[in-house]
């Protein structure tokens, strides 16, 4: 075997409590450690093994898996790896060119997969960051405890981050996907905990030729956006956005429901929308409550006035709800009170239908209709 250090074998279970690297010749072993001690353990090209660090402790090294030349083969790259129980106080996880692998119940410092897929990432608790680099498909993020999660590089198939807790980190976005080349997947980032970022909260950035959805997240205390969605258009559902150092919601979205975002440092919702916009609650906001606008992003797309904002609520805000340069469509059944500065503001926006809308109590006007505003039609709104 390719063992370095003391072991014992009984069957296909290895004992070790020293430095271990597995070869090839190990593939289908599970390797159980027994005690505690200072080193690291390496997988060069091993396939279908398990190592179980069995609740003991590898002080001052890190757990590795990469390829490797085999004789007579050549590069060989390792496959379903599981490593499970293993605590890493000094070190991390540095995965390369991994196919299949569960990473479970691990505390470490941090873990970084590079050009890997089909793995598995679940209840582990890491003090640093989980990271990808390049050419990752096929991944699952769930239950961990971390400073940040980055998802980077040539990304393809489906990717899910669920019910994480991040703890933020300075300088760090709390959830990013940054997509390189545009390849065809799905990105569904739900249920998670994103607590003082010290950036975005939650950031999806680049060309991701991919559905993305954001949905029943928490995204607290951010020093930037809670969400910044730049492309593609983000599907964002009952996420809840509380004290971030910017707007709660910021870029293009596809559609906009049954979300909260209160006591933000900008506005609460500050997007172009291309479908609905429903029941959606900005509260406490310092910016407006709801602000549709090409304004001065240059990437958001432009306006085609077939989205319906619907039954949202705008109240102790700066202002109610804005659109300056886009049009939406239908503002129908809103309610837009007790705001510190305007009620509904168009501005430089046509052809919306402005339905039956509470409008009332704000400290500024409750009805602003300037610049190219001329083809806009009100019926039954309450304006008090």
């Amino acid at each position: 075997m390719g063992l370095v250090g003391t072991a014992s074998a009984a069957g296909d279970v290895v004992e070790f409590d020293e430095s271990l690297t597995i070869t090839q010749e190990d593939s289908g072993k599970t390797f159980r450690q027994v005690a505690d001690f200072d080193g690291s353990v390496d997988i060069e090209s091993a396939e279908d093994v398990t190592v179980d660090g069995n609740g003991y402790t590898i002080f001052g090294g890190d757990v590795t898996c990469t390829s490797s030349v085999v004789d007579g083969i050549g590069q060989v790259d390792p496959e379903d790896i599981t490593f499970q129980n293993i605590h890493l106080p000094d070190g991390r996880f540095v995965i390369f060119n991994l196919y299949g692998a569960v990473i479970r119940n691990n505390v470490a410092n941090g873990i970084y997969i590079d050009s890997s897929a089909d793995f598995r990432v679940v209840d582990n608790t890491f003090d640093g960051t989980i990271q990808t680099e390049e050419n990752t498909s096929d991944t699952v993020f769930a239950r961990n405890v971390a400073a940040s999660i980055r998802v980077w590089g040539d990304l393809s198939d489906s990717h899910r981050v669920s019910s994480n807790f991040v703890t933020g980190s300075d300088n760090r976005v709390g959830i990013e996907f940054l997509q390189g080349d545009g390849l065809p997947g799905a990105v569904a980032i739900v249920g998670n905990y994103v607590g003082n970022a010290g950036s975005f909260g939650i950031d999806i950035t680049e060309d991701m030729d991919m559905d993305v959805e954001v949905r029943r997240n928490v995204v607290v205390g951010s020093a930037d956006h809670g969400l910044y969605s730049l492309y593609p258009p983000t599907d964002v559902s009952e996420n809840t956005l509380i004290g971030n150092g910017g707007d709660g919601v910021r870029g293009s979205v596809s559609r906009l429901k049954n979300n909260v975002a209160t006591a933000n440092g900008g506005d609460g919702f500050r997007v172009d929308v291309g479908r609905d916009c429903l029941r959606n609650a900005a509260v406490s906001n310092d910016g407006a409550g709801f602000r549709f606008s090409e304004q001065e992003f240059g990437f958001l797309a432009s306006s085609t006035g077939d989205a319906q904002v619907k039954f949202n609520r705008s109240t102790g805000n700066h202002d109610g709800m804005v659109l300056s340069g886009f049009t939406v469509g239908a503002i129908r059944k809103n309610d837009l009170t007790a705001n510190g500065g305007n009620g509904l503001v168009l501005e430089d926006s046509d052809g919306n239908g402005v339905t039956r809308n509470w409008v009332c109590g704000n400290d500024g006007e409750q009805l602003i209709v300037d610049g190219d505003s001329t083809d806009n039609r009100f019926k039954n709104n309450t304006i008090c």
